[in-house]
């Protein structure tokens, strides 16, 4: 689980496992716990969102750089180990191809290279990649959720959503820049889904949708091939935080409301029923975690009863003040 902690200025990584409680439940069969350390990966960061795509790269939000950032699995993975440290990091844009570097340094004609010479290319420095940037792109205001979805990312614009695009997207792995004018460097191509807000926050994808909460009442769904809007509720008093289920059912989180609601996302249809669902204090984050998760090892290997394999199909896990993203 990663967690952005605005107030530290860190985004963090934590392990977490399910146990069986046996005493002081509070009705509450299966838990969680941290296991191990917890480890930081981002340091120097004014980031409250967090995304993790199907490969386990890390994306979030920065709002002091105003800039959607990525960090490789890989960088991640070197953190993990003791190899690396969150804070030698460099800052850069992402590489306009994978490869770029070694097709210069491997630019000249082999056939002269002795066959007992092997040539090398200089590996890409762990880095914080920041593909979009206010700056630069016209999609990024200052930037608030995200979320990486299928080869993209998508983040709302807590500022200038008008004109920058309450939601916006572009590619996860960005290859060609293109130019924005005679006199400006290139920059990745990235496009404007809506503009129908001037604040936008949380953020969720289904398969054809675009799921995102405005600055106050509001939750939206959007069409991701027309960008048709409509409003599933205007109802909450602050949502901030959204997860899709996978299946028919999104998430939010309500800040001042002091609870998470469903709502049924199947349908593009405004004035969706809502459904209060979990009281917690200023819920903010939340995330997803199905029953495939290694968390619940311990559990899917012993034999279950009917009602805790009803319980492990679903966590919903939420937190208050935080954003996170779930690996």
């Amino acid at each position: 689980m990663y967690v952005a902690d605005g107030a530290l200025r860190k985004i963090l990584r934590v392990t977490i496992k399910a146990f069986k409680c046996l005493r002081q439940c509070k009705g509450i069969p299966y838990q969680l716990r941290v296991d191990g350390d917890m480890i930081t990966v981002v340091e120097g960061v004014q980031s409250f969102w967090v995304s993790v795509d199907h490969e386990g790269n890390l994306f979030f939000s920065d709002q002091e750089t105003k800039s959607v950032s990525k960090l490789s699995v890989d960088d991640i993975q070197k953190i993990i180990d003791g190899e690396l440290l969150a804070k030698d990091l460099k800052r850069t844009t992402e590489p306009e191809a994978e490869g770029e570097e070694a097709a210069l340094e491997s630019s000249e004609p082999l056939d002269d290279v002795p066959s007992s010479i092997t040539v090398t290319t200089t590996p890409k420095p762990p880095s914080i990649y920041e593909l979009y940037e206010s700056s630069k792109s016209e999609t990024v205001g200052t930037p608030a959720g995200v979320a990486a979805v299928a080869g993209q990312v998508y983040w709302t614009n807590q500022v200038g959503g008008f004109n920058n695009g309450a939601v916006s997207f572009g590619k996860t792995h960005p290859m060609l820049k293109q130019p924005t004018g005679t006199d400006d460097a290139p920059v990745f191509a990235s496009h404007k889904l809506v503009n129908n807000t001037g604040a936008a926050y949380g953020i969720s994808v289904s398969i054809g949708k675009v799921f995102f909460s405005d600055s106050s009442h509001v939750v939206w769904a959007a069409n991701k091939g027309t960008g048709e809007v409509v409003s599933l509720t205007s109802s909450l008093m602050k949502p901030r935080g959204i997860v899709w289920d996978g299946d028919n059912t999104i998430y939010v989180a309500d800040e001042e409301g002091n609870f998470v609601v469903s709502i049924p996302s199947g349908l593009l249809k405004a004035n969706a029923p809502v459904s209060q669902t979990v009281d917690f204090h200023s819920p903010y984050g939340l995330a997803m975690i199905n029953k495939d998760d290694p968390m619940w090892l311990p559990f899917i290997r012993a034999s279950q009863s009917s009602a805790s394999q009803r319980f492990l199909h679903k966590c919903l896990f939420v937190l208050a003040s935080f954003s996170l993203a779930w690996l």
